[in-house]
């Protein structure tokens, strides 16, 4: 038997649900999105760090999870609301399920909850913070935490993303600049967009991926115009 949840809205609002995923508390700005499928690469963005995520689609999780459909190493939500976790995924690419996935990566999630009126909540009453937890079951005490969650407004979210990355993923940044920089004979001058460019490359797989099917999308006759072109304008 899975044990009780709890979503508290910095507005009051109490849903009760079932514990998905890591057991604890996860605390964040609650968004939704709309997306039928795609859940694992949602759970993988990096532009999701510091948010809850609640899915509008009722049924996630009926593929299950795999090594390849995924945005960055790792899942940067804090945490992640649904209205019915699959428990037995059908596709053989599947590896886990989506319950084993949030739990190996310490994700507090709940599922069970009526996703459709905390989407309503959400649309009419604008993004807020919340708070997710199978620990704090008083109802009162959980709105007070919601409440003191710090907005996003102003927090650097990308220094804490950059912070969490190896030493090996760096040494790649630094690969694809200068490769970059031979590749386009481009001066210094180029270096802070070439930072912006690696770094998007690096921290998306799915990027990384693109990047490296190049030769063969130029020999269909696909053209890549806007960093040549950028890269061209920047050398003269």
């Amino acid at each position: 038997m899975r044990k009780t949840a709890l979503l508290a809205l910095a507005d009051g609002r109490i849903f009760r649900g079932e514990s998905l995923g890591a057991q604890g508390e996860a605390r964040g700005e609650v968004v939704f999105n709309t997306s039928m499928t795609g859940y694992q690469e949602i759970l993988t963005d990096p532009s999701y760090k510091g948010q809850i995520v609640v899915m509008t689609y009722p049924l996630i999780g009926n593929y299950g999870m795999n090594d390849e459909d995924v945005e960055s190493r790792r899942p940067w939500v804090e945490g992640f609301i649904v209205k019915e976790a699959s428990r037995a995924p059908s596709s053989w690419r599947g590896r886990v399920t989506l319950d084993d996935y949030l739990r190996h990566h310490g994700i507090v999630g709940i599922h069970g909850i009526d996703t459709r009126a905390l989407t309503r909540h959400l649309r009419d009453h604008g993004a807020q913070e919340g708070v997710i937890t199978t620990e704090e079951l008083d109802p009162e005490r959980l709105v007070a935490r919601a409440r003191a969650v710090p907005r996003l407004i102003g927090r650097d979210l990308v220094r804490a993303s950059a912070e969490s990355l190896d030493g090996t993923t760096w040494a790649t940044v630094a690969l694809v600049i200068v490769v970059l920089l031979l590749v386009y004979r481009a001066p210094l001058l180029a270096l802070v967009p070439l930072v912006t460019i690696a770094f998007s490359v690096v921290v998306s797989l799915k990027i990384l991926a693109l990047v490296t099917l190049i030769p063969e999308l130029r020999a269909r006759g696909y053209e890549f115009l806007l960093l040549r072109d950028y890269m061209k304008a920047v050398a003269q």
